[in-house]
C-alpha cells in the first residue's frame, strides 16, 4: 500500500484472528514511520513484529517489513522460506517495491498465498501479478470507494488477477477464511 493505504492496513491486520501464516507488508513510507506502524500493529493485533534480519526464516505469528530504504524478497531455502533485503534501484519509483516482492514469490512453486493491493498511486504491485502461480494464489484488493487513492488497486484489476474487491471490513473477513485454509499474506 501506499497514500491512504496504512489506516486499511492496520485496520485489516487488527481484524485478522490468531495463529496465522506470517505477513509479509510493502509499504510506502519514510523509514522514520516503519517503528510507528510496527508498534501500532503490535499492539492492536495478534501478530509480532519480526526486525527483519536478511535471511530470517518466516514464522507464524509475525509480521515482516522493510526497516528501511531497501527491497524485500523471499527465497526458499532447506525448505524454509526466507527473508531477502536486496539494496536494488527503485522500481516505479519506489523502494521498497511490491513488483520485487512479487517477483521473488513467482518463482516459489506450490506456495499458498494471497496478495492485497490497498489504497496506493502509482501501479507499484501490478507488474508482476500475472507471474504468480494461480493454482495457489489469491489476490484482493481495496475498492475504489474506500480507496483513498485508487491507482495501485486499479492497476492490478486492469491486469485481470484479482478474485475479490472490497473495502477493509469486507477484505479482513475474506482474509481469515483464507488464512484458515493455509494461505499466507502479502499486503
Amino acid at each position: 500500500s501506499s497514500t491512504g493505504g496504512l489506516s486499511p492496513l492496520k485496520n485489516i491486520i487488527s481484524k485478522l484472528e490468531k495463529g496465522l501464516p506470517p505477513i509479509i507488508i510493502i509499504q510506502h513510507t519514510s523509514p522514520f514511520q516503519i517503528p510507528n506502524i510496527r508498534g501500532h500493529i503490535e499492539n492492536t493485533s495478534h501478530y509480532k513484529p519480526s526486525i527483519t534480519e536478511n535471511g530470517e526464516s518466516l514464522k507464524s505469528g509475525y509480521f515482516y517489513m522493510a526497516d528501511g530504504d531497501f527491497h524485500l524478497a523471499i527465497r526458499k531455502q532447506n525448505r524454509q522460506l526466507k527473508v531477502f533485503h536486496q539494496d536494488s534501484p527503485p522500481v516505479h519509483s519506489c523502494r521498497p517495491s511490491a513488483d520485487v516482492l512479487l517477483e521473488s514469490l513467482s518463482k516459489i512453486r506450490g506456495l499458498k498465498i494471497c496478495v492485497i493491493v490497498l489504497s496506493g498511486m502509482g501501479y507499484d504491485g501490478s507488474g508482476h501479478l500475472i507471474d504468480l502461480d494461480f493454482k495457489n494464489t489469491m489476490v484482493m484488493c481495496q475498492d475504489a470507494a474506500s480507496a483513498t487513492v485508487n491507482g495501485m488497486p486499479k492497476a492490478a484489476l486492469s491486469k485481470g488477477v484479482v478474485q475479490f474487491v472490497g473495502d477493509e471490513d469486507a477484505l479482513s473477513q475474506e482474509l481469515n477464511g483464507l488464512l484458515d485454509i493455509g494461505y499466507g499474506m502479502v499486503s
